[in-house]
């Protein structure tokens, strides 16, 4: 019978890893090629067949990951070999944390596709983040902690944002603000405008307006005030901006509202641009009249010229907070003048950054060329 040496095996595995992930056929042989190693190895010499295993599931773990323009039946095709081999490593080493937590990864990458309701797949989820080791403890691992962590965090978020993002748990509202919570610690920025748009949806729903217009602006702050929008893109963060608007009809602020769905509308958010309709149908009109605390200017851009992100007064730079009113006053101030119900929310949006009247006042000041004295 041949003698491999595992050490070696899987140094040279690493060495030559971008090859055997070029193509299915490079993949394919080299997985065979370990599985027979592992399998020459089974009775005389278990634990070196399980690790043998264990490398044939790593490189289906590797090859799911390194292209996402792989098709779909093509990355689960992998996950299904990968998972035959880390079940075949752990029937010979039951006990090794590092194969339970690759196991585990397998087990999330193939529960959507065998799981169809929206409950079980979620109580499933719970059950295998329940059963994952403590990552970071595992010793002697072969793959560094931090890779496996990585591989089922993303693993675990795949699943949550497919749920999300294709509907399956729309009928449970309770369901869909679970999930979406959870699915903002992701540190994908995709994943977390999904979330808020999601979670901000299922409380609007529910009728908990407040709630819901709290979490659909730190959805739109993700990407914050929006010159241009594009539906493909910037579809969550529309969300977000139309579930704000709605929030204020609900609450019964119909200028503020108005101001933000003509605002939606005129980038082109779907929701808004239907809204304004329905309203402009029912004889709703916009005062477009200035208030007597309305400003021209056309020299703002030389504000940032002069003095960029400094406030000169107290000679420190803007706070993130200060820097977002800045540029919605910079939205509003771009037809030279600020409307009533622009006036409105820009208070309500001073409040909501937990800016003084004062700091604010000096902010505009300087943004028209007109400092405080």
């Amino acid at each position: 019978m041949a003698q491999y040496n595992f050490s070696a095996d899987w140094d040279q595995f690493f060495d030559k890893l971008d090859s055997y992930l070029n193509n299915r056929q490079n993949f394919e042989e080299e997985y065979n090629s370990i599985c027979r190693k592992a399998k020459n190895q089974e009775y005389d010499n278990p634990n070196s067949s399980a690790c043998y295993y264990y490398m044939a599931a790593i490189l289906c773990q590797f090859y799911y990951n390194e292209d996402p323009e792989r098709p779909q039946s093509e990355k689960e095709w992998a996950v299904e070999l990968g998972r035959n081999a880390i079940r075949s490593a752990r029937e010979k080493m039951p006990d090794d944390e590092e194969f339970k937590t690759l196991s585990l990864i397998f087990e999330l990458l193939t529960t959507k596709q065998n799981m169809h309701n929206a409950t079980s797949l979620s109580r499933k989820l719970q059950s295998i983040k329940r059963e994952c080791p403590h990552i970071e403890t595992i010793e002697e691992a072969l793959i560094k902690p931090e890779a496996l962590r990585d591989w089922f965090e993303n693993a675990y978020n795949e699943i949550l944002f497919d749920l999300l993002f294709e509907g399956k748990v729309e009928d449970d509202l309770k369901l869909k603000a679970e999930l979406s919570k959870e699915l903002i610690s992701s540190p994908n920025e995709v994943d977390k405008e999904l979330a808020y748009a999601c979670l901000a949806d299922a409380l609007f729903d529910m009728g908990n307006y407040k709630e819901a217009e709290r979490y659909a602006i730190m959805g739109k702050d993700l990407r914050g005030n929006l010159q241009e929008y594009n539906h493909e893109n910037d579809f969550f963060w529309g969300m977000c901006w139309s579930i704000y608007a709605r929030c204020q009809e609900e609450a019964g602020d119909m200028d503020y509202a108005m101001t933000l769905i003509e605002k939606g509308a005129s980038l082109g958010i779907p929701w808004c641009e239907k809204e304004l309709t329905r309203l402009q149908d029912e004889g709703y009109c916009s005062n477009e009249e200035p208030d007597d605390i309305d400003r021209e200017t056309n020299n703002y851009s030389s504000f940032e010229e002069e003095y960029g992100a400094k406030n000169t007064t107290k000679g420190s730079q803007f706070t993130p907070n200060e820097q977002d009113y800045l540029d919605t006053l910079k939205d509003c101030f771009e037809d030279g003048n600020i409307t009533h119900r622009e006036r409105k929310m820009l208070e309500r949006i001073r409040v909501s950054l937990g800016i003084s009247e004062e700091r604010a006042k000096e902010i505009e000041s300087f943004l028209i060329g007109n400092p405080i004295t």
